[in-house]
């Protein structure tokens, strides 16, 4: 039985690899990001009071306060994980926020940030519903930033429960005719077209949600009249490393005989571009981009994007024609999510 099993879960895994794979005729692939890289997503998720850093990584593993996602075993601890009006509302505003980050530098601001993040545990749980909110209850790194300026190391008494992102909503009123259409990014969409249009190109999504997305995805796309990429080539992976996943699913380093030369991702994740980045000079070293990696950062208020590393191979020619929008300044608040906003 254990050996049935075993071969089982190999054909298994061997038809996952078939699935994802894509035509031998394509040389270039263009991948995309989904949560404000394609559209403007909403949603939220429960802080929890956790100065102890009850934390995990993107893989589950135990990390302290290296990250803002919440222990499962938490969050189970604490009475479960918990909707929008199951707790309390955001201790302060968004507008509030912004207007703090836009104080003058200096001990007022940081005792006023001090303040607003509610880190003596008076508050036990409540709603995030914004990036703006995110943002500043996890610290990201603008806020890091204004601490380390005045040589301080900024508060870290928050973790989230990330579980209520098994289902898309975007920014707007749901009730709108143009809800979906609304919350597109107009630049983005403009190069998925392209890619899609060219005939020497496959498009793929990669999203940091769970595979549960998948078929919302598509219906998205469907529903803004766009094509969506076959089924095999949208991807969720929850926990993983979108560079090294790009590596070992699009490049294939254990495939006699590559085919990929042309590597592009768009992206509006700091992290994701850091490890994009790194995967794609890696391959380019390696021979696994004959020609040339390019990682798109995305504007995720805007929707502008503009190359943030281009990574040259031995067979590299002329760049691919798809041209970076105009970056617009991001409005207050930053323009990035932390680093680890999805799981």
């Amino acid at each position: 039985m254990k050996l049935i099993m075993e071969n089982w879960r190999k054909f298994v895994n061997e038809m996952a690899v078939q699935e994802m794979a894509f035509q031998n005729t394509t040389r270039r692939v263009v991948g995309f990001d989904f949560d404000h890289t394609i559209a403007k997503t909403s949603g939220g998720q429960v802080a929890f009071f956790d100065p102890k850093g009850n934390r995990v990584n993107r893989a589950g593993e135990a990390v302290g306060k290296g990250s803002s996602a919440i222990s499962p075993e938490f969050v189970k601890a604490q009475g479960g994980s918990k909707k929008q009006g199951e707790v309390a509302a955001q201790p302060i505003t968004d507008a509030q926020i912004l207007k703090i980050k836009a104080m003058p530098a200096g001990p007022k601001q940081l005792a006023t940030i001090e303040a607003g993040l509610h880190c003596k545990g008076d508050i036990p749980q409540f709603w995030c519903g914004s990036q703006v909110g995110l943002d500043f209850y996890s610290q990201a790194s603008d806020w890091q930033a204004i601490w380390q300026a005045q040589g301080k190391e900024a508060p870290n008494c928050w973790g989230f429960d990330y579980s209520a992102r098994d289902e898309l909503h975007y920014e707007g009123d749901p009730s709108d005719p143009n809800y979906e259409k609304d919350a597109a990014h107009a630049p983005v969409i403009a190069a998925y077209k392209d890619a899609m249009d060219d005939p020497g190109t496959e498009v793929m999504i990669l999203t940091s949600r769970k595979e549960v997305v998948v078929p919302q995805i598509i219906a998205y796309c469907k529903k803004i009249g766009i094509t969506p990429p076959a089924k095999e080539h949208i991807w969720g992976c929850a926990g993983c490393n979108k560079g090294k996943y790009l590596r070992d699913q699009v490049l294939k380093p254990n495939d006699d005989t590559p085919n990929i030369t042309t590597l592009e991702f768009y992206d509006d994740s700091g992290t994701n571009v850091k490890d994009i980045s790194t995967a794609m000079k890696e391959a380019v070293e390696s021979g696994l981009i004959e020609k040339v990696g390019i990682i798109y950062k995305v504007d995720a208020h805007s929707g502008a994007f503009k190359k943030a590393g281009v990574f040259k191979g031995k067979g590299a020619g002329e760049e691919p024609e798809a041209e970076p929008a105009q970056e617009e300044p991001a409005p207050e608040g930053g323009e990035e999510a932390t680093e680890e906003v999805l799981p």
